[in-house]
């Protein structure tokens, strides 16, 4: 495993990057295969050189986000060999760019795109480049296009995919380019990286590279543009929510028209964003993931504050991190997280959006091949609340979606918990449930035994109610009372018809006449169900 460790813009490869064993062991077994081969060159006067080698054909597309690139110029670079950073080569020297689709002979139409015919994004290469060597590390850069703008080109846009070695490449090699595949690709190999064309490493490091490029496919599959990879071990995750922020935040601006560092665009504010003190603003999509890699702490929460709220790559971290470091760590160490929080909702109603408890690993990652059952059950209880709807949910993908919650009584300041066997537990944020629709009126002060003819004391209220008993604080309603019970004949005297305050009305002149054993009052309001008093006596 690699570690590297920044301390501000200055990077040392020491302690950070935690990544899973068979990256090293890939790369050992490669410069040990190599050994006996130089061996014998040498042997038969060759000098221990290696020769270049004729690249085989292969295929591919450029997506922004879920849309096809048209018209990314593609090109293939052997990685630099003269120290890290190192401007790398292009082995491709013809025109080759993606199709839009069309059909037609026009100015994007070439060979790579079979003058069109191909669908809209895709691109193909007949062997037409040369391999430095055949172990040379590669990597497929697209730049500029028509993300599907209508018209014009981004010409800020620049995706990338990392692909090992030269000689592995071959007629059935398919290569998504897309922004998942540029952040895993430079989450192995930021280090040796500066610019987009610039991505090497010297001698005395060469292995390392060979390791951070056998790292790649742990990250993504560079076939379909997904993440995590195919060779990612068992019991590791590689910081595939966090790649698939950064990658949505990247998307926003290679679905657009591009911009300036400092303008008021999506790709202006990504660069200034993205700046290295002392250097000059990032100009592509591809150098911003580079100068975020390699400065993880700096306007992390301005970058975040990016994440569109339509999201193309789905799911994301919920909050800013702490940093930017994306490291492939062990999984075991495993926790929920609420991904979406409860909102506020009138009482008896669905709590909407519904609410998300993800199981991540200890670096905040979705582990999507988790399916633990999750129980949600209500922490802060201020109304007194019940939880009604489905409570326990095997997650799918690592997530689990409670639809259809609701909680009965009005109150400020609910939270939820979240449980499953055998990982830590998490609690919601706050959240208020709050009246619903006026229902119903209801006695709050029933009315006492009281003289004939003097005011009911204390005074008679009524409630406005929704239909779980909630008082609705915001409801002003006319509310009237009458005699409903009436032994003796009496009269009601007093104010009989009071405009709820907060949802209550209150009746402090009522009186009745005659005495007599067994009145009782009747309230009632245009369109609620009225309500009848308890029994009282008049004496």
């Amino acid at each position: 495993m690699t570690n590297l460790a920044r301390s501000g813009n200055h990077t040392m490869k020491a302690t950070f990057r935690v990544t899973s064993p068979l990256a090293w062991v890939a790369s050992v077994l490669s410069v040990l295969m190599l050994l006996p081969v130089s061996a014998g060159l040498t042997g038969c006067g060759n000098n221990g050189y290696s020769y270049p080698v004729r690249g085989a054909g292969f295929s591919g597309s450029v997506f922004g986000g879920q849309n096809p690139v048209a018209g990314s110029s593609i090109q293939l670079y052997a990685a630099g060999v003269t120290g890290d950073g190192s401007t790398a080569t292009p082995l491709i020297s013809a025109t080759v760019t993606t199709s839009d689709g069309t059909g037609q002979i026009n100015s994007n139409a070439n060979a790579g795109n079979k003058n069109n015919s191909l669908p809209a994004g895709s691109f193909t290469m007949t062997g037409d480049y040369t391999c430095p060597t055949s172990t040379s590390e590669v990597y497929l850069i697209g730049t500029g296009g028509n993300p599907g703008l209508g018209t014009g080109v981004n010409s800020n846009l620049a995706l990338m995919t990392a692909l090992g070695q030269c000689g592995n490449l071959s007629s059935s090699t398919y290569i998504v380019l897309n922004e998942l595949t540029t952040v895993s690709s430079l989450a192995a190999l930021y280090d040796f990286a500066t610019t987009y064309n610039a991505i090497g490493s010297g001698s005395s490091d060469a292995s390392q590279l060979l390791a951070q490029f056998n790292e790649v496919p742990e990250y993504t599959n560079t076939a379909s543009g997904t993440v995590p990879g195919p060779a990612l071990p068992a019991g590791y995750s590689a910081s595939s929510t966090a790649i698939q922020t950064l990658g949505d935040i990247v998307a926003a601006c290679i679905n657009s028209a591009g911009g300036t560092a400092g303008d008021t665009s999506v790709c202006g504010q990504l660069f200034h964003l993205t700046t290295i003190s002392g250097n000059p603003a990032p100009t592509n999509t591809v150098d911003a993931v580079i100068n975020i890699l390699n400065q993880p702490t700096v306007n992390v929460s301005q970058i975040f504050a990016l994440l569109p709220a339509n999201s193309p790559f789905q799911p994301t971290l919920s909050s800013a991190p702490a940093n930017w470091l994306l490291p492939i760590v062990s999984s075991s160490a495993a926790h929920l997280m609420f991904t979406v929080q409860p909102a506020s909702t009138p009482d008896g109603s669905a709590i909407s959006p519904a609410v998300a408890v993800s199981i991540e690993d200890a670096s905040n990652n979705v582990q999507t091949s988790a399916t633990n059952t999750i129980t949600l059950a209500i922490g802060a209880n201020p109304g007194g609340g019940t939880l009604e709807g489905t409570t326990t949910i095997t997650a799918v993908n690592g997530v689990a979606t409670f639809s259809g919650l609701t909680i009965n009584k009005t109150g400020t300041g609910y939270t939820f918990t979240a449980a499953a066997s055998g990982l830590t537990g998490a609690v919601s944020g706050t959240f208020n449930i709050t009246p619903g629709t006026a229902s119903k009126v209801a006695f709050g002060v029933q009315p006492s035994n009281t003289p004939a003819g003097a005011s009911i004391s204390p005074a008679v209220t009524v409630l406005v109610e929704d239909s779980n008993g909630n008082v609705v604080t915001t409801s002003s309603a006319t509310v009237t009372m009458a005699i409903a019970t009436n032994p003796s004949n009496g009269t009601l005297g007093g104010t009989v018809s009071v405009n709820a305050v907060a949802g209550v009305a209150t009746f402090s002149t009522l009186s009745i006449s005659n005495a007599g054993a067994g009145y009782t009052l009747a309230a009632s309001s245009n369109g609620l169900n009225g309500k009848t008093s308890n029994s009282f006596n008049i004496n």
